[in-house]
């Protein structure tokens, strides 16, 4: 069911007492659907709906920023995690580098001190 059609059978539930497929229509969209709904309904006489609607909304994109949340948590701990890993490969390629200058300094004839 699209949001108009919907919306039209909100604005004729006056004539008919039968709302479930507008309850199941707001319980299922997308945010933006159901946002579309809440304009197309008629100011006048359909505030049940427009209250139904606009917690519908207030849910769904609580629902929807949640999950965008647990996102952002996973990849923050994703970054950590190689941060850290960095960090170690970082300290084991400057403990080898230190090593080898450390090689090359002691075996250089420069090195040499005279009598």
């Amino acid at each position: 069911m699209t949001p108009k059609e919907a919306a039209a059978l909100a604005n004729d539930s006056l004539n008919s007492p039968d709302d479930k497929n507008v309850h199941s229509f707001l319980c299922s969209e997308s945010p933006r659907n159901i946002q579309l709904f809440i304009h197309l309904l008629r100011p006048i006489g359909h505030e049940r709906f427009f209250h139904f609607a606009s917690n519908a909304l207030a849910i769904r994109l609580a629902e929807d920023a949640e999950k965008m949340n647990r996102r952002l948590v996973f990849l923050t701990w994703a970054i950590v995690i190689l941060t850290a890993a960095l960090l170690f490969f970082t300290i084991i390629l400057y403990q080898d580098a230190r090593t080898q200058a450390q090689r090359t300094q002691a075996a250089s004839p420069n090195n040499i001190k005279s009598p």
